[in-house]
């Protein structure tokens, strides 16, 4: 089992926050797509109540 010097352990976790922080963005924009406006207003981060595809059609 190798060990893991201090300086090793904090890069890797400084990589790991790094990667969460730049994917974060993705998932908001993801997610936001198949809300209302409402949920997005009220709860950015959570998963949408139901999925609304009309967000995606075309306006006439």
């Amino acid at each position: 089992m190798k060990r893991y010097d201090a300086s090793k352990w904090i890069l890797e976790l400084s990589l790991i926050v790094l990667a969460i922080l730049f994917m974060l963005p993705l998932y908001i924009t993801f997610v936001s797509g198949f809300k209302t406006y409402n949920e997005i207003l009220t709860s950015t981060l959570a998963l949408p109540q139901q999925l609304q595809f009309d967000n995606f059609g075309i306006q006439q």
